[in-house]
């Protein structure tokens, strides 16, 4: 997580927002005291799928003060609309994870939340970008 008035670290700009960085890697967690604020946050956007999972304890961290923005709600929307009125089909479905990091370490982070079900297939991100 990093916090910045402007969104570059640097605490210097009118905006006002915190965002996560490092998703999956470790890297850039927030810790509860740690974060010294140079200006006032307004928002702190949850853009990794796993940081919904932790709204309470990072608004805890934040205060009651910064609004959390959930990207997941948005993206379901998206996916629940480009589903309407889609063919349903006659037997059960399947799940299939699609894991464009450690696919190791999202079995593992999945069996802790409370498991996942179904087939996890690594997507490495160069091959989406070629």
């Amino acid at each position: 997580m990093s916090a910045s008035s402007d969104g570059s670290g640097s605490g210097s700009g009118s905006g006002s927002a915190m965002t996560g960085s490092g998703c999956g890697s470790g890297g850039g967690a927030l810790t509860t005291g740690a974060v010294q604020w140079r200006s006032p946050v307004g928002a702190l956007i949850l853009g990794c799928t796993h940081y919904p999972l932790l709204r309470d304890v990072l608004q805890d961290a934040v205060g009651p003060g910064v609004a959390l923005v959930d990207s997941a709600e948005a993206t379901a929307e998206v996916v629940s609309k480009a589903f309407e009125g889609a063919p349903h089909g006659d037997g059960p479905g399947r799940v299939v994870h699609f894991v464009t990091g450690d696919p190791v370490a999202f079995a593992h982070t999945a069996k802790v939340i409370g498991g996942v079900e179904g087939e996890i297939i690594s997507l490495p991100v160069r091959e989406l970008a070629g």
